[in-house]
């Protein structure tokens, strides 16, 4: 994973630089020194990363140890692991870096159906995959999938995402 974000004197965005995560404190002391900015009156004006709806939950005043920490946690994910990170970024209002973190050292909690993108494919995937759900050959032409995917995702708790439909893992499961 990549995160980049503009790190500018607080009166002036002119004066700044581009720092890329994860960082050393001598990475930050360089671009704090090549852009004539004091220690503490610096705040993030930009942020970039390949992570879906990451940078709509980062502030201005964002920490730089723990940014640096959440590239390092998530850039160690699995492509599987990633996109519930992903679903997760989508589903839950997140404030800050330190959400950002808790849910990323959370994502295991949480399991992921890409292929369930819909309500609708929510009700076909349980009628096809889930025991309590069977239905003969005969019926399903006349199931409402739809509602019944709804009636699910209620029941569960979980979240229809463009990454799959995310839904937390019960105590039981591992």
């Amino acid at each position: 994973m990549f995160l980049n974000t503009y790190l500018c004197d607080i009166d002036n965005e002119e004066k700044g630089a581009w720092l890329h995560f994860p960082v050393t404190i001598g990475d930050i002391q360089k671009a704090l020194y090549h852009a004539e900015i004091s220690d503490y009156e610096y705040k993030f004006s930009a942020y970039e990363s390949d992570i879906d709806s990451l940078t709509k939950h980062l502030t201005e005043y964002e920490d730089i140890t723990n940014l640096s920490r959440h590239v390092e946690i998530v850039g160690a994910f699995t492509p599987y692991e990633r996109d519930k990170y992903q679903a997760l970024l989508q589903a839950k209002e997140i404030n800050g870096i330190d959400g950002l973190i808790r849910y990323a050292l959370a994502v295991n909690n949480y399991g992921l159906l890409p292929t369930v993108l819909t309500a609708e494919d929510l009700g076909r995937f349980n009628v096809a995959e889930n025991k309590n759900y069977a239905a003969p050959d005969t019926v399903k032409p006349y199931i409402k999938y739809q509602a019944l995917g709804e009636k699910i995702q209620s029941d569960e708790g979980g979240y229809l995402t463009k990454f799959g439909y995310l839904l937390p893992k019960k105590e039981s499961e591992d």
